[in-house]
């Protein structure tokens, strides 16, 4: 019995090719990137960075790439709770299709350190 191979059409040639894994399917792609709040400052008050962004670049990307983004811990920071408890958000912006997209993580409270981010996005 021959097994099932996923196939892909060219939607201008009308070409027919087996789907690589380095293909990417359905338009998802995924990446890891790191968020640096720097280090925490001491002093009275202690200081912490409000917002850390790093750029992902991206061939990829499009102007209709729907993203969606974790903390999920890192160096300074092992797991995800830490992220959870800090409250911080990630959103992405400053989208430049075929070239990159900027991954903005958001500390109401501050926070410090590095925290790695799961990027995944469709389109």
């Amino acid at each position: 019995m021959n097994a099932v191979r996923p196939l892909k059409r060219d939607s201008q040639s009308g070409h027919v090719s087996e789907i690589t894994p380095s293909d990417t399917l359905y338009g998802v792609n995924a990446t890891q990137v790191m968020v640096d709040f720097g280090n925490l400052q001491t002093g009275i008050p202690l200081l912490e960075d409000t917002t850390a962004a790093t750029t992902a670049l991206a061939s990829w990307v499009t102007p209709g790439t729907v993203f969606s983004a974790v903390p999920t811990g890192g160096l300074d920071h092992p797991d995800a709770d830490e992220a959870a408890a800090e409250g911080i958000t990630i959103s992405v912006g400053n989208i430049e299709p075929g070239v990159s997209f900027d991954v903005i993580a958001q500390a109401p409270n501050g926070s410090w350190g590095q925290y790695l981010v799961d990027v995944i996005a469709i389109g």
